[in-house]
């Protein structure tokens, strides 16, 4: 962060169109990604202040303001209403106990208020020409950084899921964020055209494919429908790169069905293992707890079915359901952001939660091009951005983890802004 500061000092007694303004924007990316990356401790709300200072400089330098579009104005202010301002509107942060858990309790039910910075996104990159280019270079710097990364531990720990889950811990919402990265590298690598496209290709698909051998089976359930999306989608004009892909894809799972102990055919060994178990009433497993969790929630959601028990209900419940021998440990959440949502805010935190997921993915639809490749990469990759986090939250509850959060808002604002930006661009040209 001394290194953002200082530049930001230059930027300050220099033209705001310099380099130094664009490297500006690249690095609050990359000092999040690389935090992520490392699985460090982090002040988010640093990387948002740094926007609003940014954005309030460019009053400075009389630089007309961009509205922030409707979608994007829900986005960021949605999760206040439904979630925030529950707690202090009806005094339920009085139910939380005042030591250990209130701190904690307390950044996840403020964090909504970092992305309301997101709004300034459209000026910002607009006043410092923070271009999509700009973006997706700042994305393969982050996955080559994480290919080598995760490569070196999975070896390290001989993939032993158990010694990586601690290391990397929480590795379910770890390995989701960087993945979701890995998914807009590929698109990227897609639109593309040149020979370093194949590249892009490699880099990406390393960083995914390390991350899968990991283990986490929840975070692999989307890509067969974004791989299906990215071949339908490029197929016809760039067919030669479509099938290096594929093949690609067929060489990583020949070799892991092949090999007798590889990582990817352990973990679904240890999914039928769990449905043979599940069959025999044994729920006392990965899949089977969740189950539990689940039908949980639903019990719980009609006790208090329009603001919900709170997110400290949720795992009192937890823990008192391990006091009476029927969970294994006292969970923080229920392994589903909907069935912790519909648990913990109710009807109103289930409706808050679905507009953050289908609101952005009907604008990216919406705004679909076949004919503006800018577009198209804009549409094509926040669309299966935004399914890949709706699916992996059906086995795991990732709006626990403030990383992970604010990833996922950070880069649709990002995306939605590209595409205001670029619509603007357009009907100027017109």
């Amino acid at each position: 962060m001394i290194l953002t500061k200082h530049i930001m000092f230059k930027i300050m007694q220099s033209n705001l169109y310099s380099r130094q303004a664009t490297v500006f924007i690249s690095i609050l990316f990359l000092v999040f990604f690389f935090y992520y990356i490392l699985n460090e401790k982090f002040r988010l709300w640093y990387i948002s202040l740094a926007f609003v200072v940014a954005y309030l400089y460019t009053f400075k330098k009389n630089i007309i303001s961009i509205k922030p579009n409707l979608t994007l104005m829900i986005l960021c202010c949605i999760s206040i209403f439904t979630c925030t301002l529950s707690y202090y509107l009806f005094d339920r942060l009085d139910d939380l106990p005042s030591k250990g858990y209130l701190k904690t309790y307390k950044r996840l039910i403020d964090q909504y208020f970092y992305f309301l910075a997101f709004l300034t996104l459209p000026t910002i990159f607009y006043a410092y020409k923070f271009t999509p280019k700009i973006f997706f270079t700042t994305i393969y710097i982050a996955l080559i950084f994480t290919g080598g990364y995760i490569t070196y531990f999975n070896i390290f720990f001989d993939f032993n899921r158990g010694q990586l889950s601690a290391f990397f811990n929480p590795i379910i919402t770890y390995n989701i964020g960087l993945i979701s990265l890995s998914v807009l590298g590929l698109f990227y690598a897609f639109y593309d055209q040149s020979k370093k496209s194949y590249v892009l290709l490699t880099i990406s698909l390393i960083s995914m494919f390390s991350l899968i051998l990991q283990g986490t089976r929840g975070a692999w359930l989307a890509l067969p429908f974004i791989y299906f999306l990215i071949i339908s989608s490029y197929f016809k004009q760039q067919n030669k790169k479509c099938l290096f892909f594929l093949a690609t894809l067929f060489i990583f799972i020949a070799v892991n069905i092949a090999l007798p102990n590889s990582p990817l055919k352990n973990r679904m060994n240890a999914f039928q293992q769990d449905s043979v178990n599940i069959q025999e009433s044994d729920y006392q497993n990965s899949t089977g707890l969740r189950l539990l969790l689940w039908k949980n929630s639903i019990e719980l959601f009609k006790t208090q079915p329009v603001l919900g028990i709170s997110l400290y209900g949720v795992e009192k419940n937890n823990c008192e359901l391990q006091t009476q021998g029927k969970l294994p440990q006292c969970f923080q959440h229920q392994h589903s952001i909907y069935f912790n949502e519909l648990a913990a805010h109710g009807l109103l935190g289930i409706f808050g939660l679905l507009i953050t997921l289908l609101l952005p993915f009907i604008y990216f639809v919406k705004n679909f091009s076949r004919s503006n490749e800018n577009l198209k990469l804009l549409t094509l990759s926040g669309a299966a951005f935004v399914f890949y986090f709706a699916v992996c939250g059906l086995t795991e509850y990732y709006l626990f983890f403030l990383n992970t959060t604010y990833m996922y808002f950070l880069i649709v604002a990002t995306l939605i802004s590209f595409i205001q930006l670029e619509k603007h661009q357009f009907k100027k040209k017109l």
